[in-house]
């Protein structure tokens, strides 16, 4: 197969030649994320599936599909829209909500990992922090920090993620890509390499295949509610991640060679050390990695 990834700002769609480029490729994977972040003046989505209340025009998935298609005549079937597994967060300079006055800045103090910029398993780590609440037009969830805490969070939850699903089989669309799939990775232990449950990536597959049932049992609140009670583990050191697990988790894999293999090993005895540090001094014990 031949695909290629494309950014979903109009300008960027502009300077596309789509007459021929779309024919020589088996699919049109599309970055459908990243719209609003902490550089924006105020709070929005990061990946709305339809246009929110306020923000830029084309700054969602539905009005990108729908651009590519009537304009460039870009065949459905050839289109695969892009999921976010993580977050953006920003602090505000008053009460966090939707479309106030960020301080563009994101809270790399609440989460660390990515500089502000949580993947999905920090994001539900950290879910007793903020209250939940979901954004109807645009169909995607969103977190106001609790007491004094000043943080907006836009991010994609089972909810949104199966509604982007619902979409793709709406229009016909070929299917979804990812960024990033670790995002969703949490394990039964840490430092187990056993994956205990992928919510957002079962959510997206349930949803192609009209798995997943549309209703009062499945709503924003309901899901939310139901993860803190039963679902999320109690303490944050039992949330763990790494982007490079599927490489790390095997150091003898057969297609590295010896001089990788060895500094993969030493890489990972490293990391041990330092977890065992932050175990004896009281410290989370988690580890978060960016990517490779």
């Amino acid at each position: 197969l031949l695909t290629a990834a494309f950014g979903v700002a109009p300008s960027r769609m502009d300077d596309i030649e789509w007459n021929g480029t779309v024919p020589e490729l088996d699919f049109v994977n599309l970055m459908t994320y990243d719209f609003y972040g902490s550089n924006f003046s105020l709070t929005n989505h990061n990946a709305p599936l339809f246009a929110p209340k306020k923000g830029i025009v084309g700054f969602d998935l539905n009005s990108v599909v729908q651009y590519l298609m009537s304009n460039y005549r870009v065949p459905p079937g050839k289109i695969n829209i892009g999921v976010a597994f993580y977050g953006r967060s920003l602090k505000t300079r008053n009460e966090p909500d939707l479309h106030v006055t960020s301080r563009k800045v994101p809270d790399s103090f609440t989460f660390p990992d990515a500089k502000g910029a949580p993947s999905f398993y920090s994001i539900i780590a950290n879910q007793s922090l903020f209250n939940y609440y979901w954004d109807e037009l645009a169909e995607a969830p969103y977190l106001k920090g609790k007491n004094s805490l000043n943080t907006f969070v836009t991010f994609d939850d089972e909810n949104s993620v199966a509604r982007k699903a619902r979409y793709v089989l709406d229009n016909g669309l070929a299917g979804a890509i990812v960024w990033d799939i670790t995002g969703d990775y949490v394990e039964t232990e840490p430092g187990s390499k056993l994956v205990a449950w992928t919510p957002l990536a079962k959510a997206l597959s349930d949803a192609l295949c009209n798995r997943w049932v549309f209703g009062s049992d499945k709503s924003p609140s309901a899901i939310f509610s139901l993860r803190q009670t039963e679902k999320l583990p109690l303490l944050l050191p039992r949330v763990y991640h790494r982007t490079y697990a599927p490489r790390l988790a095997n150091t003898f894999h057969p297609i590295l060679s010896k001089k990788e293999k060895r500094r993969l090993k030493k890489q990972w005895k490293r990391s041990q050390l330092k977890q065992r540090k932050k175990v004896q001094t009281g410290l989370p014990h988690r580890y978060f990695d960016g990517g490779w």
